[in-house]
């Protein structure tokens, strides 16, 4: 569905960022590589860690940084760069009980369905 509205932008700070694949460290292969997820990527825009997996076929997305949680921008960027842009992601905030986060300042973005429009 084609909803007039305002282009993403690709002028602001985080568009200026570093963009680098780099090689995962060993202990997070092992940690999410599994019968579940066999796709891992790790890149670095600018100072954040961004991790991309597909857990039962759905793209995944965790971004941190060391001292702050991402911005806005960051996240955006992240997301264009390292989704394939016609898949629709969301940030879900679960019940606490199944709520996971092993670094303290990481935003996760999941893959949703197309939301059904009147």
């Amino acid at each position: 569905m084609n909803i007039p509205g305002r282009p993403f932008r690709t002028d602001n700070a985080a568009a200026a960022l570093h963009w680098a694949e780099m090689p995962p460290p060993d202990s997070l292969g092992r940690e999410l590589i599994n019968s579940a997820n066999s796709y891992l990527r790790v890149y670095r825009l600018g100072e954040c860690r961004v991790i991309v997996t597909r857990e039962y076929g759905e793209w995944h997305l965790s971004i941190s940084h060391p001292g702050r949680y991402p911005t806005w921008d960051e996240v955006a960027q992240a997301r264009y760069k390292a989704i394939p842009k016609n898949i629709w992601m969301a940030m879900m905030l679960p019940p606490p009980e199944h709520y996971v986060n092993l670094h303290e300042r990481c935003l996760h973005l999941v893959e949703v369905r197309e939301p059904e429009h009147p």
